[in-house]
């Protein structure tokens, strides 16, 4: 099966800054304190879209992508609200985070 002309080159790219988004990703286990829980974030999203591209460019079967295209809408709903909490003031864009961990976390444990 060929490849779409689109994706060419892409596994390559994503072969080149691999070992960066690594770094990346070690480094971001190691955040867990308030001050920089909203860093972590934005660093989880951009890790997951990396992840996401990655897998897609270098897969061989048409199909496979397809069907992980549902994907997208998760990962664009995390930028957007990343988008959205930076235009936040940084005091409330903290206390939001904070409280939506607790509640999320709280809900998960009632359940």
């Amino acid at each position: 099966m060929k490849k779409t002309k689109k994706l060419i080159g892409f596994p390559e790219f994503y072969e080149n800054i691999k070992p960066e988004m690594d770094a990346l990703r070690i480094f971001y286990t190691r955040i867990r304190t308030n001050k920089t829980q909203f860093k972590g974030i934005v660093k989880a999203a951009y890790l997951k879209c990396f992840d996401f591209n990655y897998y897609i460019s270098i897969s061989k079967e048409k199909e496979i992508i397809f069907f992980q295209l549902e994907t997208l809408r998760s990962l664009c709903e995390d930028l957007i609200s990343i988008k959205y909490l930076l235009n936040l003031p940084t005091k409330e864009r903290n206390s939001y985070v904070k409280f939506s961990t607790q509640f999320n976390l709280h809900k998960s444990l009632i359940t």
